[in-house]
């Protein structure tokens, strides 16, 4: 189980850095007490849809997903991504959440935030 948590969080970062050398990044941990995996990983998934995000790579075993949101032609922007890794860590299920703005050093539209805002009320809304 260590290693898959190991291999997964090694995706992750590859996954974050792989677009572009300059980025921006917000991350948050959640942690959930009266969820089991299978839901927060069923909610996750809803979630990603439901803020117009699509699914990239995900591996169940290792509770990690990869989404990204839609490219912004007016802006000219690469579109954020969503990294996800899902674990249970003494009985609580924990969510660390990482919104990435590649090809980005600023972010004067406040991307982060609203996606992050966003992708939390919607997974919250599919745990109740």
């Amino acid at each position: 189980m260590k290693l898959k948590i190991l291999i997964s969080s090694l995706i992750c970062f590859f996954l974050s850095f792989c677009a572009a050398s300059t980025q921006i990044t917000l991350q948050e941990i959640m942690l959930y007490e009266n969820n089991s995996f299978d839901d927060v990983w069923s909610a996750s998934l809803k979630a990603i849809m439901d803020i117009g995000f699509s699914i990239k790579s995900t591996d169940r075993e290792g509770g990690f997903i990869f989404a990204q949101g839609h490219k912004n032609d007016l802006l000219d922007d690469e579109p954020p991504n969503l990294n996800l890794i899902i674990l249970e860590k003494n009985g609580k299920m924990s969510i660390d959440c990482q919104v990435i703005l590649p090809g980005t050093s600023v972010d004067l539209l406040q991307k982060r935030e609203k996606v992050m805002k966003k992708f939390l009320e919607a997974l919250d809304k599919n745990l109740n």
